[in-house]
């Protein structure tokens, strides 16, 4: 178990701990467990990056439904120009 996996058992509830997992699960291509994590950021914050990568979480998933909402939600955040475009991109993509 890693450091901070250990860390998130002690602070469950810590949203910088959760989109860190998040993040890391992500990049790892742990779609699963990234929304996981991602969606107990969400539960206690409203985080256009966090809503971006459930998005994309969910589309990785086979989950559209779910993605769509998840980015359409991140546009409305405000996100940076790079990860807005993405989300656009896949947005398209979804029918």
């Amino acid at each position: 178990m890693s450091f901070a996996q250990s860390a998130h058992l002690s602070y469950p509830g810590d949203p910088q701990l959760g989109k860190i997992l998040g993040l890391g699960a992500y990049r790892g291509g742990d779609y699963s467990h990234s929304a996981q994590f991602l969606q107990e950021v969400l539960d206690h914050a409203n985080d256009g990056e966090a809503l971006y990568y459930l998005g994309m979480d969910y589309y990785k998933l086979q989950r559209p439904f779910d993605s769509k909402r998840a980015l359409q939600k991140a546009l409305a955040a405000n996100l940076p120009p790079d990860l807005a475009s993405d989300a656009k991109k896949v947005l398209s993509q979804i029918k």
